[in-house]
């Protein structure tokens, strides 16, 4: 016989192993948790209040049993979870464990169970999150310090981390979340996600200004008049982020888009007085001898008619240089007229 499952409310420090410290209280005590305060959360329970200590050992145990119990995806599901803004997370998260240590480890399988597809989505979203600001993160220099801003939704910095540090594993940087209020700093081999209330950074030098103003020019050389489209932009890249990139901030803030200067391509009469000009200082491009007519051709010595595009062209041939560009198979030589072979370098010498 099941013992009956108290439900009440907990209070905990907020931190992932304070979390997994209260699912240990909960299967120990058979109590159903209805709803998580953190420190700084006022909620107003009906339900009995319980306030959790963080035990490390405890949490250390609920995390190796999710991993040897039911399995590595499940215990990955449930870390991530924990970064999501999904309302009501811990909840959430304490469902899919029970649900978890009755099923198994074909768990993260039961998309049609709303406590599995409810994880899913919110860890996408964190996925999705993280990929953008990969390549949506500006960092500026101050004084050999690289700094970054970011907003983000989710708490993006634990997966942000393994892509930062091994790009610029030469350099000291932070990274500020202003959402969350943690920094990531890495300095000579070593990282640390620390919580910052406030952060302010300097204004930016000369030098780097500088350097803003290049990275805003090589934005706008690179674009494409022909293909502006905001609304693809924005779907693209959403507005939420433009406020901490150097390109795009200056438009959010209301300042007209920046539009590079084009020359406008030469109209047809220009081309051609360039050419009439260019044919004037070169003079005539074919003698009198290699003329053939308005239409430029003449017999090339394997009998064809061929088309001299040097003069079409504007560009001289080569003296010595054979005619190209058959295009005609109607001047052929007659059958006893043939042309000695041994002016054809290009053909096969006879067999005897």
């Amino acid at each position: 016989m099941r013992p009956e499952w108290t439900q009440v409310s907990y209070c905990y420090d907020g931190s992932f192993a304070g979390f997994l410290t209260c699912v240990d209280e909960s299967f120990r005590y058979f109590e159903t948790p209805m709803a998580f305060a953190g420190p700084e959360e006022e909620k107003i329970s009906l339900y009995p209040q319980r306030t959790v200590e963080t035990d490390g050992a405890r949490a250390k145990q609920v995390y190796r049993d999710l991993r040897d119990k039911v399995s590595p995806e499940a215990r990955r599901l449930v870390s991530h979870a924990f970064l999501t803004c999904m309302p009501e997370k811990e909840c959430a998260i304490w469902q899919f464990i029970r649900l978890a240590w009755d099923v198994g480890p074909g768990v993260t399988y039961w998309l049609a169970d709303d406590r599995v597809n409810r994880l899913n989505k919110a860890v996408g979203h964190l996925y999705n999150e993280a990929h953008l600001l990969k390549g949506f993160t500006r960092f500026a220099d101050c004084r050999g310090l690289l700094w970054g801003e970011i907003s983000p939704k989710n708490r993006v910095l634990p997966l942000l981390r393994p892509h930062f540090c091994d790009r610029f594993n030469n350099e000291t940087f932070l990274l500020y979340d202003h959402t969350h209020h943690e920094a990531l700093v890495y300095q000579k081999g070593r990282w640390a996600i620390v919580p910052v209330e406030h952060m302010e950074f300097p204004q930016a030098d000369a030098r780097e200004e500088d350097y803003q103003r290049l990275w805003q020019r090589f934005y706008d050389t690179i674009a494409i008049e022909g293909r502006y489209n905001p609304k693809l932009r924005m779907s693209n890249v959403p507005k939420r982020y433009w406020q901490h990139m150097t390109e795009l901030k200056g438009e959010l803030e209301g300042a007209p888009p920046r539009k590079r200067e084009l020359r406008e391509p030469p109209s047809a009469s220009c081309r051609i007085a360039e050419a009439v000009a260019l044919r004037q200082t070169q003079g005539p491009l074919l003698s009198a001898s290699e003329s053939r007519g308005p239409d430029r051709r003449k017999t090339g010595a394997n009998g064809l008619c061929v088309e001299d595009r040097s003069a079409v062209s504007g560009c001289p041939r080569p003296a010595g240089t054979p005619p190209a560009y058959p295009t005609s198979l109607h001047s052929r030589r007659p059958p006893g007229d043939r042309a000695d072979r041994s002016d054809q370098p290009d053909s096969l010498p006879d067999r005897t």
